[in-house]
C-alpha cells in the first residue's frame, strides 16, 4: 500500500488539520488536539499524490540548489545588506525608518507601515543581483503596502529584470 511517512505532527488548539512539505522534503502535519490519529491518516492517503509530486520538487530543488547557504556572520551580512539598501534607497528617494536584521523561517523581509524593513540574515551570503531584489521589494513595500500591479510596477520601474531574480531565490537559495 502506498504509505506515506508523518515526519513531524505538532497538535495544537488549531481548528484545522493541514499539510505542509517543509524546505527538506518532510511531511510537517498540523492537526487539532482532539483528532485521532486514524483521521490524520486518512487525510494523508487522500493527498498522496500531492504529498508525493511536493516532496519530489522539494528534493529536486535540493539537488539542484547551488552551495550558498554558507554561514556568514551577523555582523557582515548587516554591512553587505545596509550598503545595498542604502544604495536603492538613495537611487529612488524612498526613505525607510528603520533597519534590522532578522532570522526567520519563511521570508525573506518585510517592512511594516512605519517604513521598517527587516531583511533576513541569510540573504547576506546570496549573489548581490538576489540582495538587490529582496532589498528593492521591500522599499517599494513602503509606497504600497501589498502585492497589486501598482506594487510590482514600483519594482519592475527599479529592477526591470525582478522576475528572474524573484525565481531564482525561489529556486535556488533555500530557508
Amino acid at each position: 500500500m502506498n504509505q506515506i511517512k508523518v515526519d513531524k505532527l505538532i497538535r495544537t488548539k488549531r481548528r484545522t488539520l493541514s499539510l505542509e512539505i517543509d524546505s527538506n522534503a518532510n511531511l510537517v502535519v498540523r492537526a487539532p488536539n482532539r483528532v485521532s490519529i486514524d483521521y490524520i491518516n486518512k487525510m494523508v492517503l487522500a493527498k498522496i499524490m500531492w504529498i508525493k509530486k511536493k516532496q519530489e520538487y522539494m528534493r529536486k530543488r535540493l539537488e539542484n540548489a547551488p552551495v550558498i547557504n554558507q554561514i556568514i556572520d551577523k555582523n557582515s551580512a548587516f554591512v553587505i545588506i545596509k550598503e545595498r539598501l542604502n544604495y536603492y534607497s538613495s537611487l529612488t528617494g524612498i526613505k525607510y525608518n528603520e533597519f534590522k536584521l532578522t532570522t526567520p523561517k519563511k521570508r525573506w523581509g518585510s517592512c511594516n507601515s512605519k517604513g521598517n524593513i527587516c531583511i533576513n540574515g541569510k540573504l547576506g551570503a546570496a549573489p548581490q543581483d538576489i540582495i538587490d531584489y529582496v532589498v528593492v521589494h521591500e522599499l517599494a513595500h513602503i509606497l504600497e503596502h501589498n502585492h497589486s500591479k501598482r506594487f510590482w510596477c514600483q519594482v519592475a520601474r527599479i529592477l526591470p529584470d525582478f522576475k528572474s531574480r524573484k525565481n531564482w531565490l525561489k529556486r535556488y537559495f533555500i530557508l
